[in-house]
């Protein structure tokens, strides 16, 4: 399994530690066009998008192509909650490019920022 293939599973599981855990992996990816390869086959490009720029608001996390960011911001979604019926108060600004709800806080990226 690669790197690309566990963040779309775990996104797809939809478990907050898990998620929560992915977001250091953005940092590991070494082909963009195969995460997007994966996400498309799940239907959850938007969601891994906005992962991503999730990510990158707190930690160092390698830049993703602008091709791969304009596939992701026009791929389809089944539903618009990363995590089901949780939302954040935080990152509204991401939540309405991608118009996907983000499950985190500030707090919660806490630890990735030690």
């Amino acid at each position: 399994m690669t790197i690309e293939e566990a963040i779309v599973r775990a996104i797809k599981e939809g478990d907050f530690r898990t998620v929560l855990a992915v977001l250091g992996l953005f940092n590991n990816i070494n082909n963009w066009s195969k995460l997007l390869e994966f996400a498309k086959k799940e239907k959850i490009t938007r969601k891994v998008g906005a992962l991503y720029d999730t990510a990158r608001t707190t930690i160092k996390v390698r830049r993703m192509d602008k091709r791969t960011r304009n596939a992701l911001l026009k791929g389809n979604i089944k539903d618009k909650f990363v995590i089901k019926k949780i939302r954040s108060d935080n990152f509204k600004e991401i939540e309405k490019e991608w118009k996907v709800f983000i499950p985190f806080n500030k707090a919660d990226l806490e630890v990735y920022k030690e």
